[in-house]
């Protein structure tokens, strides 16, 4: 088994990420969203994120993004401004694969 090559996402790799985050939510209980934001909206959110200075990582295993990791702003209130929250999600093909393990060390 191949390890993934983890780099630093771009906007290329948007549409697989959406990909992947759309079936997080209609499939899973994590998102805590009703209805999978489409492309704008994921690219917005990149762009916060990127701009806030926080990092966001895609695994890319087989040639495709097997998945994608990103931390930002726990909650915007002063009393947590040194505190983020992470998150991973992967393309269901590629779990137990170990590319969440290698997101979340970076």
């Amino acid at each position: 088994m191949s390890a993934p090559e983890i780099r630093p996402t771009t906007e290329a790799d948007l549409p697989a990420i959406t990909a992947i985050y759309q079936q997080a939510v209609r499939e899973g209980t994590a998102t805590f969203e009703l209805d999978p934001p489409d492309l704008a909206e994921m690219t917005r959110r990149y762009r916060a994120l990127i701009d806030g200075g926080y990092p966001y990582f895609v695994a890319i295993l087989d040639g495709r993004v097997a998945g994608y990791a990103y931390a930002g702003a726990y909650r915007p209130r002063p009393a947590y401004r040194f505190t983020v929250e992470n998150s991973i999600y992967l393309d269901p093909s590629f779990h137990r694969r170990g590319v969440g393990s290698k997101l979340l060390s970076g």
